[in-house]
């Protein structure tokens, strides 16, 4: 799986100009409207959440209702993308499942969020032997690929939706790290940092007043394009029979089963994929939008 952002591919937004950030959603949106496709993007993710948020009331079928005697059914009225080898609806399984991978994706980005930031900052701003403890540390967690690293602590904790969430926010620890501390280091050279701290400003007023602060453009961006490969990784781990354990529905358990049937019933794996495909691009064109809408060298 890919690594996405590292320290030197942050945003130019997070080499830090010689004055605080300016705050507040406007100059994030402004700029932002003028991608297309990540204000298409916004919108497939805006109904995607909005589905799954109310999936017990848009959904035609409950996901776990059987009927053997419609089952593999191809698409039609009665079915819209046709029902799978328990007679299960198809469609109605996709929305559902849209909560487990958009839950799975939000906590465990969440995970690596409030850790990654954390030991960036720390190592970016205090240095030293405390730098090189902790950046070697996650060197050691980057050697591995992701997936691999996310299945070996899966193996460790066992399968289930919550453990999940759990190995790929521990995976993607490092990445925030690495460009926090990235954009930590560009902060604190800063002019304004200094003039606050020679007017005896304390470390953890200056880390919550301006380094933090400097750094939330990359963080944005990173959240953004993190997401989009935890939905993957969560699709591969389900896949794979160490994610969400049926009945429950997932995109990658839906796949996983339905390559049984792919000859017979082709949708069983072609609507699931196409679901994880949208949610991806939607995710990762809304990542670029954010990039070229946090970079000042890009704005028009």
């Amino acid at each position: 799986m890919a690594r996405d952002l590292t320290a030197t591919d942050a945003p130019a937004a997070a080499r830090q100009p010689a004055y605080p950030p300016a705050n507040g959603l406007g100059r994030i949106w402004r700029p932002l409207r003028r991608h297309r496709l990540a204000v298409g993007g916004l919108v497939v993710i805006t109904l995607l959440a909005l589905s799954a948020l109310f999936a017990d009331l848009v959904a035609p079928y409950s996901p776990l209702h059987i009927a053997m005697r419609e089952r593999l059914q191809a698409p039609s009225p009665r079915h819209l993308l046709g029902t799978d080898d328990f007679g299960r609806d198809v469609l109605s399984r996709i929305i559902h499942g849209s909560r487990i991978s958009l839950e799975v994706g939000a906590i465990a980005v969440g995970i690596a969020v409030a850790v990654g930031v954390v030991l960036g900052v720390g190592a970016g701003y205090l240095g030293g032997r405390t730098d090189s403890i902790i950046m070697r540390t996650m060197d050691v967690l980057l050697a591995f690929p992701a997936i691999l690293l996310a299945i070996g602590i899966m193996a460790i904790l066992g399968p289930s939706t919550a453990n999940v969430m759990i190995a790929i926010g521990i995976v993607y620890i490092p990445i925030f790290a690495r460009v926090v501390r990235g954009s930590t280091l560009q902060v604190k050279a800063q002019e304004y940092v200094e003039a606050a701290r020679a007017m005896g400003s304390s470390d953890p007023r200056i880390v919550v007043r301006h380094i933090l602060p400097g750094t939330l453009d990359t963080i944005i961006v990173q959240v953004s394009l993190s997401l989009a490969f935890a939905i993957l990784a969560e699709a591969a781990l389900s896949f794979l029979g160490l994610g969400t354990q049926p009945p429950t529905p997932s995109w990658g358990s839906m796949l996983s089963s339905g390559r049984e049937w792919i000859e017979r019933a082709p949708w069983l794996t072609l609507f699931p994929g196409m679901a994880i495909f949208v949610t991806v691009l939607a995710l990762n064109v809304i990542g670029d939008g954010l990039r070229d809408a946090l970079d000042p060298r890009l704005r028009i």
